[in-house]
């Protein structure tokens, strides 16, 4: 792809990219590697619009203290399917139940109903 910049354009050649992006994205994410899998994901999205935003890619920003991203994907129940959706929602409730036990005030709750 490098050799040829407009095969990098083409929207097929981007989805094979996003997917081995996401494939080493989620083998960072196992060996605890956060930060460098959030590195790969932030390269994933940048390949462009047709690209749909992934849920890991949320889950690890959710984990590193960015729930922005799924609480969009919460707030657009017909953009996830069911089992997106209850994953999402479990996570989120993980984190707020999280944010509880430490004693912080859930500022995350009051973000998810909003």
């Amino acid at each position: 792809m490098k050799d040829d910049p407009e095969s990098e354009r083409a929207p097929a050649r981007r989805r094979v990219l996003a997917d081995a992006y996401a494939g080493r994205a989620r083998d960072l994410t196992a060996k605890g590697m956060l930060k460098e899998a959030t590195v790969i994901w932030e390269n994933r999205a940048a390949l462009g619009a047709d690209i749909a935003p992934s849920l890991d890619h949320g889950i690890l920003r959710l984990r590193l203290g960015d729930p922005q991203p799924l609480i969009a994907a919460w707030a657009h129940p017909d953009a996830l399917n069911r089992e997106e959706r209850q994953r999402v929602g479990e996570q989120l409730a993980a984190a707020v139940l999280a944010k509880r036990l430490a004693g912080e005030e859930p500022a995350l709750l009051e973000a998810i109903n909003a």
